[in-house]
């Protein structure tokens, strides 16, 4: 019986494994047909698109960019009402702006292109780390003039590079330092001035072409004899010009003159959809520049740590919605600084005294002066750069404040942007009494951390008769 039933099982087993050879010969079979068909699919592609950029360039006229929202509120409000003000009214909401959700990333086909010689390892500087690609020789081009049969002939020469090394290399760095859109963006930038270096347009045709791959809108433009790129964002960039293509804005980044048009060609990239998200889902992780501010509260002194790095790469984002500011999360080093000397001081303490504290920190913690005082231009801050730059004001601290108050104490906080000030509200769990909105329902408490000394639920007099913008934040 014992010597049956071990045949038996050696038989099943066999049976097993052949058929489990068969269904993975049908797989790869299939596998390989789905390759060859994508290969063949991607080799129309690029060609209809090839002989757009050869043949189909017209000119676009550029439009003036959209001005930086300004906040000129020269001085900080003081709160100079007893404590015992109890008003309560309900202040009037001119519209509800929420962030648009982002794309799926793109798939990429790890498809295997035949390499002429074997890409030798460049080092790549980027926020204090040195990371490593992989350069190959078909990367190698010079353009000896800008007109449309020599830039499609180096995307020509592109495609059939080896590619797909760099951009699952970028990835990996990508996904490793927890990079949106923009910092792969510029980690792509870094790249290509060092493969490309002192050669801008050279560096404008890869990394449009990279970005392009990896499934993001992006067109090379043409004018004053330079090539620029023109990037869609998906939310709204101020004080960049652009031209409109099919309906979207395609912003200029670069500082150069374009008053007398661009010229680009008339199509998208076949399947590129995405247009590049300011957001950042995720804290980023870069290289420890260590930068320390020291706080006061009253006696109380508080030590922040920020990482100058990630200063270096907030100077590099083009202004946009205050929500990319406020939703933003914090990074690493600075949250765990914050929770250590602020966690302590909220402990035991009921939601409203709770964030009354928090209301006094970023009240009395910073200097004030507007961006046009301090920087001679619009800026607006992400929370960490309230603790590297001498002063701030309303819509800085406002976003400061709305990230404590949802990563400390786990309450929903809305922006509200009046023509010439920001302040928040907060939603709490119990009720409180105080100047409030109410939106889709919730009731939300004015907490204004630019109106010093005012406590929660007391609103700037000027403010009470105006609409706000809602900023609704992750």
């Amino acid at each position: 019986m014992k010597q049956f039933l071990a045949i038996s099982i050696v038989s099943i087993l066999s049976v097993a494994a052949y058929g489990q050879n068969t269904f993975q010969e049908q797989f790869d079979t299939f596998k390989n047909e789905v390759r060859q068909q994508y290969v063949v699919y991607n080799d129309s592609i690029k060609s209809a698109f090839i002989k757009s950029i050869e043949e189909n360039w017209i000119k676009f006229q550029t439009h003036h960019p959209i001005p930086v929202p300004q906040k000129p509120i020269p001085q900080m409000d003081i709160q100079t009402t007893p404590e015992e003000y109890d008003s309560s009214l309900e202040l009037e909401i001119d519209s509800i702006i929420r962030q648009k959700a982002s794309l799926e990333e793109a798939c990429l086909w790890n498809v295997t292109i035949p390499n002429k010689e074997k890409g030798h390892k460049t080092m790549v500087s980027f926020y204090g780390s040195e990371l490593q690609f992989l350069h190959f020789i078909e990367y190698k081009y010079s353009l000896a003039d800008l007109d449309e049969k020599t830039i499609a002939s180096v995307w020509e020469q592109l495609s059939d590079s080896p590619y797909t090394e760099l951009i699952n290399t970028l990835l990996f760095y990508k996904n490793d330092m927890n990079l949106n859109d923009w910092g792969t963006f510029q980690l792509l930038g870094r790249i290509v001035e060092t493969f490309y270096p002192g050669k801008k347009n050279e560096q404008t045709v890869f990394s449009t072409f990279i970005m392009n791959q990896m499934g993001f809108r992006m067109k090379i433009g043409r004018c004053n004899n330079r090539l620029i790129h023109l990037i869609p964002f998906q939310t709204t960039v101020y004080g960049k010009p652009f031209i409109n293509f099919e309906g979207e804005k395609y912003y200029i980044l670069e500082d150069t003159d374009v008053d007398g048009g661009i010229y680009s060609y008339t199509i998208d990239y076949p399947n590129a959809t995405k247009q590049i998200n300011l957001h950042a889902q995720r804290p980023f992780r870069l290289s420890l520049s260590l930068h320390t501010k020291q706080c006061n509260i009253g006696d109380k002194k508080y030590n922040i740590n920020i990482n100058k790095n990630l200063i270096n790469l907030f100077q590099t984002y083009p202004q946009t919605e205050i929500s990319v500011y406020a939703n933003t999360p914090l990074s690493n080093i600075t949250r765990k600084s914050l929770e250590k000397e602020l966690l302590p001081q909220l402990s035991g303490k009921a939601e409203q005294e709770a964030v009354n504290y928090l209301l006094q920190f970023v009240q009395t913690s910073f200097e004030y002066k507007n961006d046009l005082q301090q920087f001679g231009f619009e800026k607006f801050f992400f929370a960490e750069e309230l603790f590297y730059y001498p002063f701030s004001d309303c819509e800085d601290r406002s976003v400061l404040f709305s990230q404590l108050v949802r990563r400390f104490l786990g309450l929903q906080v809305v922006l509200l942007d009046y023509p010439d000030h920001v302040t928040t509200a907060v939603k709490f769990n119990t009720p409180v009494p105080g100047d409030f909105i109410y939106m889709e329902g919730e009731k939300y408490i004015i907490c204004d951390p630019t109106y010093l000394h005012a406590k929660v639920g007391q609103s700037i007099p000027r403010y009470k008769k105006q609409k706000a913008q809602i900023y609704i934040l992750d």
